[in-house]
């Protein structure tokens, strides 16, 4: 992660009332600037429905949140896991879960 993004993050860890950025919590940190991105993204495209670059966008970040809580399911805080079958088509709903678990 570059040192831009690490501050970004940083940052989005810190408004949550999060714990500094250090080795032990690396992980979680960019998941947590990976999520924002990817909600970001769908709020995005779901404003502009017609805009097809954004729904792409949008897809293939939900996708990334997906593939790597599938991976490292240590941060996940949704009701229902990353590896379950219905999420498959419907990344974007799990970004949303994701969220929201989150507590924001």
């Amino acid at each position: 992660m570059s040192e831009s993004l690490l501050r970004q993050a940083a940052t989005l860890a810190a408004a949550k009332g999060d714990p500094a950025i250090t080795a032990d919590n690396l992980a979680y940190v960019e998941r947590l600037y990976l999520l924002n991105r990817a909600v970001l993204a769908d709020r995005e495209s779901l404003k502009q429905p017609d805009v097809e670059r954004l729904a792409v966008e949008a897809e293939a970040l939900a996708h990334q949140l997906r593939s790597l809580d599938c991976q490292d399911p240590e941060h996940v805080n949704g009701t229902h896991p990353p590896d379950r079958s219905g999420w498959v088509g419907a990344e974007r709903v799990y970004v949303r879960q994701e969220y929201e678990a989150w507590g924001w």
